[in-house]
């Protein structure tokens, strides 16, 4: 029969197996959340970021090109 040390080691074993298991689900949530969510979200970001600053330095040109001349 397996003693009361040898016993509380398999039961570590076991949460360490459990936690294991969780935390590799857990990475494949993240890694969904990130591929769905997130990073679609910043691409979107980044284009809008962009399209903004090409609108910005099209009115400066314009305004630079209606401006009188000094």
């Amino acid at each position: 029969t397996k003693n009361a040390f040898e016993t509380g080691l398999d039961e570590l074993r076991t949460l360490r197996d459990e936690v294991r298991l969780k935390l590799h689900l857990a990475k494949r949530d993240v890694k969904d959340q990130w591929d769905t969510t997130f990073e679609p979200r910043l691409e979107k970001l980044e284009r809008d970021a962009r399209s903004a600053s090409d609108n910005t330095m099209d009115a400066i040109r314009d305004a630079l090109a209606d401006a009188p001349a000094r």
